[in-house]
């Protein structure tokens, strides 16, 4: 007898008082989670009217404008937060224009990583790693054309390389921009390779992966 895996639909909110960015958003979600469900609202009241509802469903991420005329967005967030049963990942739609000037400036200096084995030390870029995998105390740095095995803790290595790496698993730490696609289950590198990811990673992965999206536009 075979069973089938439910798929829990994502939830997603977009609250922001111009159209443009409501859309632009929308588009950018649907291309990386074209099954999830989106509701669109143009202000903080809006969106609370409509969640206070008792048939309103959980929202699992939000998209909100830090500023919506008279509206503050981080009040509207604290407000939402106290009318829901669950917790919800949040998004500022104001740090995804941020973020595409503060990454450009990241990207004038690829941040190195230092690989010590023995009496030997060489400096490797970030832009150069797709992944790194964790085990038996040691890591291994999973480059183009070559593997790299040293002493090392992973969770150091997340330190340094936030937020250009994301921790999926305990295991694993996957350079974004080297995520070729994803479901719930896994996550397929541009290198071929496909890495276990942990269902309590999938949201903040999504938040994290559909930031880096908006980044790149």
């Amino acid at each position: 007898m075979s069973h089938e895996n439910e798929v829990e639909q994502l939830n997603i909110a977009i609250c922001d008082d111009e159209d443009n960015i409501r859309i632009y958003i929308r588009k950018l979600i649907q291309k990386q989670e074209p099954f999830c469900k989106i509701t669109e609202f143009s202000s903080g009241k809006e969106l609370l009217e409509f969640q206070d509802e008792t048939n309103a469903e959980e929202i699992d991420i939000l998209f909100l404008d830090i500023s919506m005329g008279d509206e503050d967005g981080m009040t509207v967030a604290k407000q939402l937060r106290s009318q829901m049963e669950s917790n919800f990942e949040q998004v500022f739609a104001q740090t995804i224009r941020e973020y595409q000037y503060l990454m450009a400036k990241k990207k004038e200096k690829p941040k190195e990583v230092l690989v010590r084995n023995g009496n030997r030390t060489r400096s490797v870029s970030a832009d150069d790693i797709y992944y790194i995998e964790s085990s038996n105390r040691k890591v291994t740095l999973y480059l183009r054309h070559e593997k790299i095995e040293y002493y090392d803790k992973i969770s150091s290595l997340e330190s340094e390389l936030k937020p250009d790496f994301f921790r999926i698993h305990k295991g694993y730490l996957v350079n974004i921009k080297y995520v070729e696609r994803y479901d719930r289950t896994e996550v397929k590198m541009r290198n071929g390779d496909s890495l276990l990811i942990s269902k309590y990673k999938y949201q903040d992965f999504v938040k994290r992966y559909l930031e880096y999206i908006s980044e790149e536009r």
